[in-house]
């Protein structure tokens, strides 16, 4: 016998519904990493290493969310964007997290004062912290954009991801002048590029929520 299958019991299973829960995620591992940062880099060794533990597993909360996206995304006419788009823009909102987890998994390795870089280091990962808070704004948009192609709602986002780049130059601008600081402070070598490569993983956060902008930009020109 023919039964009919009311068509919101499809649209609920809408893949930006995941999405968003992705990038609630990311953004709550963000601000586990921001605290964890700055313990290391204010001496807390010991509160350092207990959020370094819970980056670790949201990042894994994370991956779970993403596993189970990728492996039931829907086909054909149900996605109002190309498949590649929005796997792209997954991907980068994923490498959030795997740099997330890199830098403090990097930090665990070795004690380094950075009192000399310590208001530059907290001001950058604050930059960085704020970008992707700006990212899941973003990505909180898309799913009512999909469900009532509204420009308003497209430009809305269009203007959180603007506020993403600047952000992200922002950061990138402090980047460059810690690293300068870093290289002209007479450390040892080991120590510079130790402090060197745990600011670059921090940047690359901030890049990596500016590529999920670009992604979503892409997906909502569509």
């Amino acid at each position: 016998m023919f039964r009919r299958i009311p068509i919101l019991s499809i649209l609920r299973k809408s893949p930006f519904e995941d999405l968003v829960r992705h990038a609630a995620k990311v953004n709550e591992c963000i601000h586990i990493w921001k605290q964890a940062v700055s313990a290391y880099v204010e001496k807390k060794y010991e509160i350092f290493d207990k959020l370094a533990g819970q980056v670790q597993q949201l990042e894994h909360e994370a991956d779970l969310i993403k596993g189970n996206l990728s492996a039931h995304l829907p086909k054909g006419i149900y996605m109002p964007v190309h498949k590649s788009d929005f796997m792209m823009c997954l991907k980068e909102q994923d490498s959030i997290l795997d740099y997330a987890e890199d830098t403090v998994i990097w930090l665990g390795f070795k004690r380094v004062d950075m009192d000399f870089i310590k208001d530059g280091m907290l001001e950058h990962i604050q930059k960085v912290t704020e970008t992707v808070e700006t990212l899941e704004k973003v990505a909180l948009g898309i799913k009512d954009f999909f469900s009532t192609l509204k420009k308003k709602n497209r430009e809305e986002m269009k203007e959180l991801i603007k506020i993403v780049h600047r952000l992200e130059w922002e950061s990138d601008r402090i980047e460059k002048k810690l690293a300068k600081k870093v290289f002209n402070a007479g450390k040892d070598p080991l120590s510079v590029y130790f402090i060197i490569k745990a600011i670059g993983l921090s940047a690359d956060i901030a890049n990596h929520a500016e590529n999920a902008g670009d992604r979503i930009r892409a997906m909502i020109a569509k």
